[in-house]
């Protein structure tokens, strides 16, 4: 399954634009959204009786919480319900489900929220709802978050604030959010003030960006995304590519029976110094495992010893301290190379200086694609302007990385990661971007995209490495594919380079996601995953 995400402003705009033309009408957009939130908010509330709690705004989006609580009430004869409603001016929209549902339920208790609400004892003391009504009606089973939606750009405080902290409050009692929840913005996925900690969010038509990135993941809990009835010729809005571990799975490359190993890629990983070895071993190991047909790590020659024992099946290159006489001994095996991953490990003396310079220097002239992390990326950012041409690399900075390349804060690049990847790609001319987090954004000249596979368990040294070995090994497949389609019948396609970095990405957080449920959240290595990376869900069969 593919998501591709909208943004608030374009989900406005195609609304506003079908309903000009009749496409469509808020009435019944509307009634589509409350059908799948009162379907999640029956589901949460589970089979005993009680009271839900639908705490509504003066937008669209409390009319859409209001119809919600409406069918929810009249399918569930056991349960009672209440509307907190924000004191203000509402919608056309709202006023209608407002009306409707003061006339349908009339055991319903519609109650105006205003500041007043502030000098209830039982409200200040953190309860969404009077204790007496909650007792009197079994207790609280679910609440629905209407208050606001995804336009919301303002911090929220004063009543609206302390209406989402009571909901979250409400000690297990489930909250389903309409649309996003409340306080988080639907764009960057910062939370603006307080948000709400939803257990499940009901989003519309498309998922919204904000839902996936930034501190959205802590706040939306699993994500529903509902068709409400626009046409989809109205839809013509850009948006990011958003794919499943079955997505990933469908575009891993498949071998010929009658593959050897030059077919499946020749990759050179320049990375490790004194004392950071095991970085270079992880890539290695890590692009072996992805598929790599031959993996060279070309090291200083003290750590070469090291390097083999930990990863036996690479062959590596031993570097001299002399950087010309190094560069000497590296550039045959680039020219002879798939892909080449950088960095990890690598150091920032001068040394390392001076050959990234060279490296550099020579995929100015060369077609070789490459992947650049760590000290490639920390050595490139002390240039004041871009001096070689990396429009065959892909870059893979950590929010830090990313920081010093583009002359900022790390605050600054995690408040609106997609527009950090862009700025990067473009700032440096290169191929590709992968921003990393908990939700990756991939940026290159054919689209962009969200990786949300992954686990906290990644979030460990060495996991890096381990994706620049997986990415570095993908692009000698794909490099090797490409070549084999130009030349002979090859039924594969090579994949575009948004589509690899989504594979790479997506397997790196399912290899995480694989090794946590054998030891634990907590207790994943790096080294750990790297097993985990020819493990899919089912095995792929060669392609005869």
């Amino acid at each position: 399954m593919e998501w591709i995400t909208i943004t608030p402003q374009e989900m406005k705009r195609i609304e506003t634009a079908a309903m000009e033309a009749g496409a469509c009408t808020g009435e019944a957009l509307m009634g589509r959204a409350a059908e799948a939130v009162a379907q999640a908010a029956e589901r949460l509330a589970g089979s005993e009786p009680g009271l839900v709690a639908a705490v509504c705004g003066t937008g669209n989006n409390g009319g859409d919480a209001m119809a919600a609580l409406r069918i929810l009430l009249s399918r569930r004869a056991d349960l009672t319900g209440v509307c907190l409603v924000l004191e203000g001016t509402l919608t056309p929209d709202a006023r209608r489900e407002l009306e409707r549902l003061r006339t349908r339920c009339p055991g319903v208790q519609i109650l105006p929220v205003g500041e007043s609400w502030l000098s209830q004892e039982w409200f200040a003391a953190g309860q969404l709802i009077d204790p007496e009504t909650v007792k009197a009606s079994g207790g609280l089973r679910c609440i629905i978050d209407g208050l606001f939606g995804t336009g919301l750009c303002r911090p929220v405080g004063g009543i609206p604030a302390a209406l989402c902290r009571n909901m979250n409050r409400a000690e297990g009692c489930p909250i389903v959010a309409v649309d996003i929840p409340s306080g988080l913005c639907g764009r960057t996925g910062q939370v603006l003030g307080t948000c709400v900690h939803a257990h499940e969010t009901v989003t519309f038509h498309r998922p919204k960006p904000g839902l996936l990135l930034g501190k959205g993941p802590e706040y939306t809990g699993s994500i529903t995304v509902a068709p409400i009835g626009l046409p989809p010729v109205w839809d013509d809005a850009e948006g990011l590519s958003v794919w499943s571990w079955e997505q990933v799975e469908a575009h891993l490359p498949r071998y010929r029976a009658t593959d050897h190993k030059g077919d499946h890629g020749r990759v050179v990983l320049f990375c490790g110094s004194l004392g950071m070895a095991g970085a270079a071993a992880l890539a290695a190991t890590a692009a072996l495992r992805t598929g790599a047909g031959l993996v060279t790590v070309a090291c200083p020659e003290r750590i070469v010893d090291t390097v083999q024992q930990l990863c036996p099946c690479a062959t590596c290159l031993p570097l001299p301290t002399d950087a010309g006489e190094a560069f000497a001994l590296l550039e045959p095996l680039l020219s002879a190379a798939d892909a080449l991953g950088m960095g990890c490990g690598l150091g920032q003396g001068e040394w390392a200086k001076a050959m990234t310079g060279k490296v550099l220097d020579y995929l100015s002239r060369h077609s070789l694609p490459a992947v650049m992390d760590a000290d490639a990326l920390n050595l490139l950012a002390q240039q004041d302007a871009p001096a070689y041409d990396l429009s065959r690399c892909v870059l893979t900075p950590h929010p830090g990385e990313a920081a010093r390349l583009l002359g900022c804060s790390a605050r600054e690049i995690g408040a609106d990661a997609v527009a950090a990847a862009l700025q990067l790609r473009q700032r440096w001319g290169a191929a590709g971007v992968v921003l990393k987090g908990a939700a990756s954004v991939i940026a290159t000249p054919s689209g962009m995209a969200i990786n949300r596979i992954g686990t906290p368990a990644l979030a460990k040294g060495g996991s890096g490495d381990v994706l620049t070995g997986v990415l570095a090994a993908l692009l000698g497949l794909n490099a090797r594919m490409a070549a084999a389609a130009d030349a002979e019948d090859d039924p594969r396609r090579p994949l575009t380079l948004r589509e690899l970095l989504q594979v790479g990405c997506g397997l790196h957080g399912h290899a995480g996601q694989a090794a946590e449920q054998v030891v634990g959240t907590r207790g994943v290595l790096a080294s750990d995953t790297i097993k985990y990376l020819c493990t899919p869900a089912r095995p792929a069969r060669p392609l005869a």
